[in-house]
């Protein structure tokens, strides 16, 4: 069901020329797993450009998608600022949940303590594909952005499925650990990722 949520997002966004970037799960199941239903999923995340969310927004109710009310304490503004997420839910429930990233590296702790270069993030990505609209992130990011995931989300919800990931991310791409080391570090990420 969620792979062929996404290939509905994908041809909108593409007949849109709305660019997409695939994170954590809907990412590494397709290009990290020999097979993608290996890898569960609750959701899919699409990281967009701040100036590409209003058309994606839209996109999404086109296909027949809600927005979910945020937290009380998390307004839309504030998810932006953050680089946080808006959620949606297909109307008929059928299709999970969708959800909008504002970036690859959310979170107040990381706004305010780290310094991911996302610009140089977005410019890296790589496309998941022949025939695919959607981009994933280069791998040595996927690397950092997986870490960190697990640090600040999964140590509380599923852990083995984070380090899973990140073993699965070593395993299918050639990973230039150096650089990896160099990001983090040079991110403020080196004490949360290593």
């Amino acid at each position: 069901a969620h792979f062929a949520t996404l290939d509905r997002i994908e041809r909108l966004f593409e007949s849109e020329r709305l660019p997409m970037v695939l994170l954590k799960g809907a990412a590494l199941a397709c290009s990290g797993y020999h097979d993608p239903s290996f890898r569960s999923m609750s959701d899919l995340d699409i990281w967009v450009r701040d100036e590409d969310m209003p058309r994606a927004v839209l996109g999404l109710r086109s296909l027949g998608f809600h927005q979910e009310p945020g937290l009380p304490g998390r307004p839309d503004a504030l998810q932006r600022r953050s680089s946080g997420e808006l959620i949606f839910r297909h109307a008929w429930g059928e299709h999970g949940l969708v959800e909008l990233h504002y970036g690859a590296f959310q979170g107040w702790w990381i706004q305010r303590a780290a310094q991911p270069d996302t610009e140089a993030v977005w410019r890296r990505r790589t496309p998941m594909g022949p025939g695919r609209h959607a981009s994933r992130l280069a791998a040595e990011d996927a690397i950092l952005q997986t870490g960190f995931h697990v640090v600040v989300n999964q140590f509380g919800q599923a852990p083995l499925r984070g380090l899973m990931d990140l073993a699965v991310l070593a395993r299918a791409h050639f990973i230039d650990w150096d650089v990896v080391a160099e990001r983090a570090r040079a991110w403020r990420l080196g004490t949360a990722t290593w």
